[in-house]
């Protein structure tokens, strides 16, 4: 069984950042926005990622 990277066991947690987002933000945009940040962040990090909840 091949491990995860960090991105991938991020990603499965893409509905909980979504959701996150949407309750830090005031508006749906600015929530789309910040989640997309939030994988680009990750994508810069190259995989170093340990988690959505804790990063």
């Amino acid at each position: 069984m091949e491990r995860e990277t960090g991105f991938e066991q991020l990603f499965e947690e893409r509905e909980w950042v979504r959701a996150l987002a949407e309750r830090l933000c005031a508006d749906a945009a600015a929530a789309e926005d910040l989640a997309q940040d939030t994988w680009l962040e990750a994508l810069r990090e190259g995989g170093k990622a340990r988690g959505a909840r804790g990063w």
